[in-house]
Parts: structure tokens; sequence; C-alpha cells
């Protein structure tokens, strides 16, 4: 079983951001006779495989559409201009 703190580090994120989808109900935990959070290793790491694959699916969507915007190739190479 991992804390929250062990569960983030293995999500790449704060024990914070760990709660979250805890409350929602996306990554299951049980509680201790004190109240703290813990997790099992393998919905966490389930959950990490599941976020991964969501990222993917967004990163395409986002991909495929940039690709479908016309750019000229005078906006490519035009140097940004500094605001003094």
């Amino acid at each position: 079983m991992l804390t929250s703190k062990t569960a983030a580090e293995a999500l790449g994120v704060s024990p914070g951001t760990v709660r979250r989808p805890a409350d929602a109900g996306e990554l299951p935990y049980s509680l201790t006779h004190r109240g703290h959070r813990r997790f099992n290793e393998a919905d966490v790491l389930a959950y990490r495989v599941a976020r991964a694959e969501v990222w993917r699916a967004a990163a395409l969507v986002l991909l495929t559409e940039a690709q479908a915007v016309p750019v000229s190739p005078q906006v490519l190479h035009r140097a940004p201009r500094r605001v003094s």
C-alpha cells in the first residue's frame, strides 16, 4: 500500500494532485484507522497508464487540428518584434 506521497511520486505529481482523482472515484484508496489514504500499487499504475492514454489522445487531436490550419511561409519565418 502506498501513501499519498509515494503514489504522487509514482505518478509524477504532487500529493494534492493525487487527492482529486481519489475524491472523484477515479483512483481507488482505503483509509487507515487514523483516516490517512492508502493506495494499492496496481491501482496507481493502472491509473498512470489510463492517464497516459488520455494525454496521447488529446495530443493527437491537437496535432491533427494544428495541421489543418493553413499557415503561410511568411508567417513561419517572421521574427518576433521586441516591444520597448
